[in-house]
């Protein structure tokens, strides 16, 4: 199943990396990890924008537990 995509696995994996330990969109912007408030922020433009996509990932998050 990953045959085809194996070579790039390890840039994949240094992208998930640095989208873990960076602040900005995509694995860009200051070291560090994302801070509560931006977390916060988030929820709020989701709720506002895209409601019917949010309500559906918490119901599959409470689903899934």
């Amino acid at each position: 199943m990953l045959a085809p995509i194996f070579n790039e696995l390890p840039r994949f994996l240094n992208w998930i990396g640095e989208i873990v330990t960076h602040t900005g969109l995509y694995g860009t912007g200051e070291s560090g990890f994302i801070s509560i408030s931006l977390i916060q922020s988030s929820l709020v433009f989701w709720w506002a924008f895209i409601r019917p996509m949010f309500v559906l990932t918490l119901i599959t998050l409470f689903v899934a537990m």
